[in-house]
């Protein structure tokens, strides 16, 4: 199995288990990650910091509308640092694994507000296409910013992501109502 297959199956399992946690951070753009947020207990010594972030969602179905919440969540349960590797630097980068999870809630949220039709099935199949671009987004970011240590493609990357949050601002909001057209068939 290559390296970047089992990153990728790892994210996986950290994104999917995000959803089950209750003591979570929702993004916000007033609030930073800090040290004490990585309440795990570190897991290897290859690296040094692991965030487990992800998308979460939920619904309301009503007569004639839907209402969905989408946010970027961190899990503090499942997130950990090596506090003898742990640097501000360090703590940048993992913060923008956090934001890079906001960039791909906004993504969803501006999906579900373009789709033509939503019901449960959609909304599943709409998150999970964007969870996998999540996904592959934080291994290529870990990659090319070989997790922080190459400074000049972690700038890089800020500024990507930046101009990214910018360009979704209008989905910032985790709250859509979707409303259905009723069409009553009379005789």
């Amino acid at each position: 199995m290559r390296r970047w297959e089992l990153k990728i199956m790892v994210l996986l399992f950290v994104f999917t288990a995000v959803c089950f946690s209750y003591n979570e951070i929702i993004w916000n753009q007033n609030i930073s990650l800090d040290w004490n947020d990585f309440s795990h207990k570190p897991q290897n010594d290859y690296y040094a910091a692991l965030t487990a972030s992800g998308i979460s969602y939920s619904y309301t179905i009503k007569e004639t509308s839907c209402d969905i919440e989408i946010f970027a969540v961190f899990d503090r349960d499942e997130s950990w640092v090596n506090y003898e590797k742990a640097t501000e630097m360090l703590l940048e980068h993992e913060q923008l694994h956090f934001d890079i999870t906001e960039v791909w809630a906004r993504k969803l949220r501006k999906s579900v507000l373009e789709a033509t039709y939503i019901d449960n099935q959609v909304l599943d199949e709409l998150y999970e296409e964007h969870l996998m671009g999540l996904i592959i987004m934080q291994a290529f970011y870990d990659e090319e910013s070989h997790h922080s240590l190459h400074r000049n493609e972690q700038i890089v990357w800020e500024k990507r992501i930046q101009i990214e949050l910018e360009k979704l601002k209008e989905y910032t909001e985790p709250m859509i109502t979707r409303s259905y057209h009723i069409i009553v068939q009379g005789r």
